[in-house]
């Protein structure tokens, strides 16, 4: 009896965390279709801690609006933890993919006036390089799958630029050998069922 009635409390708690959590999952959805970022973050905190308890397809999904949410505030760093997630748990989402290529290429962007003002300072020319070559190094496989999934003159451009960059085969032939087995199982809808 003892032991029915603690199984039966367990239960019901479990219960009421999974509709705690639906019930603000749907909360951050209002607030992110009204577009009011804001708001959406807020009740967004609310969720992750409980994100496990999400449908695993919602979760998805709840991830990937909260990545797009940040990524239009100009949050690089909460846009491309969220996009990551979404990328770890469904793959072959080329979007995902394609939004991770872009934020980091974001701050290797950012690092070219300094590459330029350095030129007379081989040391200091030598650092920001590295750094470069670090973030398009993260963004070249997320540019790659999205090329494969959906290819565009603008990706290619960029492929090609990162290839001559760290010195791999730079031609299109070459980069489109690179991705051709990345072009199997390409995802390019998240749904709820």
């Amino acid at each position: 009896m003892k032991i029915n009635l603690t199984l039966i409390l367990i239960l019901l708690t479990v219960g009421v965390y999974a509709q705690k959590v639906t019930d603000e999952y749907f909360t951050f959805c209002k607030f992110s279709s009204q577009g009011d970022a804001d708001k959406a973050i807020a009740s967004a905190q609310k969720v992750l801690p409980l994100a496990d308890k999400l449908a695993p397809k919602t979760k998805i999904l709840f991830y990937n609006r909260l990545a797009k949410i940040y990524e239009t505030k100009n949050d690089s760093d909460n846009a491309i933890l969220y996009y990551e997630k979404v990328a770890s748990l469904v793959p072959d989402y080329y979007v995902a993919h394609l939004a991770l290529g872009y934020l980091y290429l974001k701050p290797a962007n950012a690092l070219a006036p300094k590459i330029n003002g350095a030129k007379g300072n081989r040391p200091l020319y030598e650092k920001y390089m590295a750094e470069y070559k670090g973030f398009l190094k993260k963004s070249l496989p997320h540019l790659e799958k999205a090329y494969a999934c959906d290819p565009n003159e603008q990706v290619m451009d960029l492929l090609r630029k990162f290839s001559k960059t760290l010195n791999l085969a730079a031609e299109d032939n070459a980069i489109k050998s690179r991705v051709e087995g990345l072009a199997k199982n390409c995802v390019t809808l998240l749904t709820e069922d």
